[in-house]
């Protein structure tokens, strides 16, 4: 097979994860989850806001560190 350099996948949380985790098996690639729907976030007024700044201050810094880790 071809050689696509693809070294991760994201997926969403609300996602089945089952397609990204055996496409990941088949290229070598991490798999990491992003909540894109702020599943731990407080229902409310500034849910929007709060989500904005999880995503980036956590959630993609999380799905970064999966994609960056060294495998053993």
């Amino acid at each position: 097979p071809a050689n696509h350099n693809v070294r991760c996948l994201v997926t969403e949380l609300q996602l089945d994860d089952r397609t990204a985790e055996r496409l990941g098996q088949t290229l070598g690639a991490k798999v990491a989850v992003l909540d894109s729907i702020g599943t731990t976030l407080t229902p409310g007024a500034a849910l929007c806001v709060n989500l904005l700044e999880d995503l980036a201050l956590e959630g993609l810094a999380n799905a970064l560190a999966v994609c960056l880790e060294h495998s053993p």
